[in-house]
């Protein structure tokens, strides 16, 4: 394939620091005695124990022209590793067709966030490309979307690491577990509000701007969900080369030193919803048709019904004697639901897509 902005960073990288991915495998040795949830690949205290070992190398603070806080620069550097360190492993790149991706982005995600739904991350860590989309005036290329497991809170987060146009790396953080999208984000801020504090900066000027800080963040982050949401709850990716192929994680192997995860040799890109943006064009070209029946009976024009979030009630309808259970007392999930065609030839088609349930360890 010809060269992509996010392998071509994951090789810089490499080439920088090139002894930093023998010791994964030996981090990985320690799910033993740590106990990590599977869709966590490696937690991030692991990869902030890699970038110390890193930037404790003979001349690497001269050699990265680092002036600020080393503790600030160990966790950008953590940062980095994480994410690339993870997507090394299958190094999935996930390119939406371009008119779900418009309907995606245009349908941000506010409220509670599906924590259940993005558990589902087909792979430990993808990138997604975004077109046409900034943060904080930055125009990105995509980012970085992989999920961990804090240890010391015991709190499932959602991490990203965004790339700019420039080559800029900007880290991005929900805490999964807070009641809506603008809550986590002020967790995140308000978090690292106070880690500035303790390493005895001056974080008056971080103080200044965190609102406006939340507030760019959750612009972007309402609109990354939408479209992690559907990568994680629809089974609708195709493989240029191999049509039957999925995006799967990667499978140890056994080797004369143990078992061992392998990093990929080259990158693959998914197609995301190329079905069902085929579909949605159809339909779109269908309702400015104004097509009707032969009879002469009036019918609801086709038209596309936007993506949105839907609240399902589950679990048992009845008592064990045959009593009815009132929805009031019944579960209430959220699900999100992608944008479908109604009344048009294609809706079947747009229906058939099969939705995916993974098993969360």
């Amino acid at each position: 394939m010809d060269k992509h902005p996010a392998r071509e960073l994951l090789l810089k990288v490499t080439r920088k620091y090139p002894n930093i991915w023998k010791h994964v495998n030996e981090l990985l040795e320690e799910k033993e005695n740590l106990q990590w949830p599977d869709w966590c690949f490696l937690p991030l205290d692991a990869w902030l124990a890699l970038a110390r070992y890193t930037m404790s190398e003979p001349n690497f603070h001269e050699a990265a022209g680092f002036e600020l806080n080393s503790e600030i620069e160990q966790l950008k550097l953590g940062n980095v590793f994480a994410a690339l360190g993870t997507w090394r492993m299958t190094q999935g790149i996930y390119r939406f067709d371009e008119t779900l991706y418009g309907e995606l982005i245009n349908t941000p995600v506010n409220g509670k966030i599906p924590v259940d739904v993005l558990l589902n991350l087909p792979e430990w860590c993808i990138f997604v490309e975004t077109p046409n989309f900034a943060y904080d005036d930055l125009s990105l290329q995509g980012f970085w979307a992989f999920l961990e497991f804090d240890q010391k809170e015991k709190r499932k987060e959602l991490r990203f690491l965004l790339l700019a146009d420039d080559g800029q790396t900007i880290p991005s953080i929900l805490h999964l577990e807070q009641a809506d999208l603008e809550s986590a984000v002020s967790s995140v801020y308000k978090q690292a509000q106070k880690q500035i504090e303790e390493l005895g900066d001056d974080a008056i000027s971080y103080k200044e701007r965190i609102n406006e800080m939340v507030d760019a963040t959750v612009y972007f982050l309402s609109r990354a969900l939408s479209l992690l949401l559907y990568i994680c709850s629809q089974n609708d990716f195709t493989h240029n080369q191999y049509p039957d192929i999925k995006p799967s994680m990667p499978e140890p192997k056994k080797t004369n030193k143990g078992i061992r995860y392998f990093p990929a040799s080259i990158p693959t890109t998914w197609g995301v919803g190329v079905r069902m943006g085929t579909a949605l064009r159809r339909v779109s070209a269908q309702t400015q048709s104004g097509q009707g029946d032969s009879l002469g009976q009036e019918v609801k024009r086709p038209h596309i019904r936007r993506g949105h979030w839907h609240t399902f009630l589950t679990g048992p309808r009845k008592t064990k004697d045959g009593a009815d259970i009132p929805a009031a007392r019944r579960a209430r999930v959220l699900r999100w639901i992608p944008p479908v065609a109604v009344n048009a030839s294609d809706l079947e088609e747009l229906e058939a897509l099969p939705s995916v349930i993974r098993p969360v360890k």
